[in-house]
């Protein structure tokens, strides 16, 4: 074991809560355990720094996209794609880390062929990107509608199912003996030379970051990189 990644770890054990400098150590115990190809060990370390309690937003983010650098080094594609995927409904929008890991992402997916999912995920991109690069990102959207297979998938209503009967169940949601709770009750009508029926009871209205760290830059396929971009 490397002698400075278990002075690290032991400084982690030792830390009281609330110690800053105990992320920071985790922090260095993955670069260690990264540089030395121990990617079991890196991604336990990512997840500790998850698991603390402190990782919000950006800093949630990056731990993400470091979990799928380490995924990608380690030959595991399937994994990093499920990482960027868990990180597009993840805020802030416009973090660096999500723009990145969405680049990867469209990429995965023309490189699969799926040429609808791409364009969904670019024109997620161009919603959160600095201009420039959300008009490049819509620009590639676009182009891919007009490809075979990129078409916007439409979402079809659920087809309705029948009852046991084989009678397919009313609109609204109820049974076909049971009104839906949501569907307004008849008035009762009164009897003749009676008193007026009772009226229904009305319902109840109570419902680390590191500070060195580097932020990658969001660069999508067939455009230059971000450095580039003027």
């Amino acid at each position: 074991l490397d002698m400075a990644q278990y002075a690290y770890q032991k400084y982690v054990a030792a830390a009281k809560p609330g110690d800053g400098q105990a992320q920071n150590a985790l922090w260095e115990t993955y670069q260690i355990q990264r540089d030395r190809k121990d990617f079991e060990g890196a991604v336990a370390t990512l997840e500790t720094i998850k698991n603390s309690g402190k990782a919000d937003g950006e800093l949630a983010l990056e731990v993400m996209y470091r979990i799928s650098e380490v995924n990608t080094a380690a030959g595991r594609p399937d994994e990093a794609q499920t990482t960027w995927e868990k990180m597009r409904s993840m805020k802030p929008l416009n973090s660096a880390f999500r723009l990145q890991a969405l680049a990867k992402l469209g990429e995965a997916y023309e490189k699969a062929g799926d040429l609808s999912s791409a364009a969904d995920v670019y024109e997620d991109y161009a919603h959160a990107a600095p201009k420039d690069l959300a008009q490049k990102a819509a620009a590639r959207a676009a182009a891919l509608r007009k490809t075979p297979g990129g078409a916007k998938v439409k979402k079809t209503a659920a087809a309705k199912t029948p009852d046991v009967d084989g009678d397919v169940a009313p609109e609204g949601g109820g049974t076909m003996v049971m009104p839906s709770d949501d569907a307004p009750a008849k008035k009762a009508a009164p009897k003749k030379g009676g008193k007026p029926a009772a009226k229904p009871a009305a319902k109840s209205a109570v419902k680390g970051r590191r500070g060195d760290a580097a932020t990658p830059e969001p660069n999508l396929p067939g455009m230059p990189a971000a450095e580039d971009i003027q």
